[in-house]
């Protein structure tokens, strides 16, 4: 199933996860930026990290910190905890132009 997605898809296992190969953390550069992926949210990012996508809390967010680490949630497709619908994102980059933005696009799941 995964895919389907033609796009490369990284995992990491959550706290509730059955899934023996999936790894707690990874980190990913692209395009310049670093970015770290860890199910429970961290308090502070790992030094030369670009961003931080987290889960856990199953809320989506997007915020930057005082040190300009951006930090991603993309909510939950099976029970988000707010009141808005269940979401995942797509964390697009330019693997070409280093440095270049990237964009970050929640999709809200709806009927």
């Amino acid at each position: 199933m995964l895919e389907l997605f033609e796009k490369p898809l990284w995992l990491i296992s959550g706290n509730c996860d059955m899934w023996p190969s999936w790894p707690y953390t990874r980190q990913k550069e692209r395009g310049g930026h670093v970015f770290h992926l860890e199910h429970i949210p961290l308090e502070v990012a790992p030094k030369g990290v670009t961003a931080v996508r987290r889960g856990h809390t199953h809320i989506p967010r997007d915020e930057t910190d005082f040190m300009g680490v951006r930090w991603l949630n993309s909510g939950s497709v099976s029970s988000p905890r707010y009141e808005g619908p269940p979401s995942f994102a797509w964390l697009s980059i330019d693997q070409q132009q280093v440095g270049a933005p990237y964009s970050w696009e929640l999709v809200a799941l709806t009927d």
